[in-house]
């Protein structure tokens, strides 16, 4: 069942997984279909650029070389508190990077249990996280950047406006800098039903399910 899952996910095209990322956005519904066209595309490019841009600062070095190099505290969890059972890593300003090894551990095991290990570029799955962990540390250390910016307006009294940063175009962008950075042949998207499948099948599969079955609105072809 995995095989086939992953084999399905991998060949979903990019923009089905931008409309994937925008649902789980609480802002969604404060921006326009146009909008969202313009902030996703400029997601891309800046994950796209920043990605060139680390390999040709650091080449021929891995993602734990840069890290050392950039002074990155790294911080190895073996467990999963309740807490945060759906994390696998996080970055906390300004220089800590936490991963949660158990998460790993159980979806390199049912990778290799379901002969599926060849289908995600033979690439660590330890790498995939940790490289979009680092254009979180890489973005953070530039407020310029556009996805920095409160792009979307909440609410405003006569001159005054209450503006917001919209977290879902740092993530598509973080996704577009692994995908670049590592040259994967997937989405790193595809980690969220992989991780879920090697702790909550069932729970997966649903997941599998709804995503296969999102529609992307016409615009996005543009």
């Amino acid at each position: 069942m995995l095989k086939k899952i992953l084999q399905t996910l991998k060949n979903i095209p990019e923009a089905l997984w931008d409309v994937y990322a925008v649902k789980n956005e609480l802002l969604r519904d404060k921006i326009t279909q146009q909008q969202w066209t313009e902030f996703i595309g400029m997601a891309h490019t800046i994950g796209k650029k920043l990605a060139r841009e680390t390999v040709e600062k650091y080449p021929q070095k891995t993602v734990l070389d840069i890290f050392a190099a950039l002074g990155l505290d790294l911080a190895r969890i073996n467990d999963t508190p309740d807490r945060v059972n759906t994390v696998f890593a996080c970055y906390i300003e300004p220089k800590r990077i936490e991963i949660y090894e158990k998460n790993i551990r159980l979806a390199c095991q049912v990778l290799r249990n379901e002969n599926c290990e060849n289908l995600l570029d033979d690439c660590a799955l330890e790498d995939v996280l940790l490289a979009h962990e680092l254009f979180h540390y890489i973005a953070y250390t530039m407020p310029e950047l556009a996805i920095n910016q409160k792009l979307v307006t909440l609410w405003h009294i006569g001159s005054f406006k209450y503006c917001s940063r919209i977290r879902t175009i740092s993530e598509i962008a973080a996704m577009e800098f692994t995908r670049e950075f590592l040259q994967l042949t997937y989405a790193p998207y595809i980690l969220d039903v992989l991780f879920l499948y090697s702790s909550d099948r069932d729970r997966a599969i649903q997941l599998y399910e709804y995503i296969t079955k999102i529609e992307v609105p016409k615009a996005e072809h543009s």
